[in-house]
């Protein structure tokens, strides 16, 4: 399966703030998590990150896992001003 746009977009920017290049990062679509206490008991993963589309869907409990990081999409005000800009939205 492709990943979505999102996912993809994320996982390269991950990719470059990593200091270990080697770093293994996949993505899961949170629908296709069945059993989200044994996704977190896996020595496979060292950490999971959860994007704010998904978080209504991961249990209550297990958000307050250490394991869980909790993504926060943060704006830059000069930086949508000058995608403004460059597209000619007037907003």
């Amino acid at each position: 399966m492709h990943a979505i746009p999102s996912a993809r977009f994320i996982v390269e920017q991950l990719y470059k703030w990593m200091k270990y290049k080697d770093a293994n990062i996949s993505w899961r679509l949170v629908d296709e998590v069945a059993d989200f206490e044994r996704l977190l008991k896996d020595s496979q993963y060292d950490r999971i990150l959860v994007s704010p589309g998904a978080r209504s869907k991961v249990p209550v409990e297990m958000l307050q896992s250490s394991r869980i990081l909790l993504l926060q999409m943060e704006l830059d005000p000069e930086g949508l001003e000058i995608a403004r800009i460059r597209a000619g939205v007037i907003l």
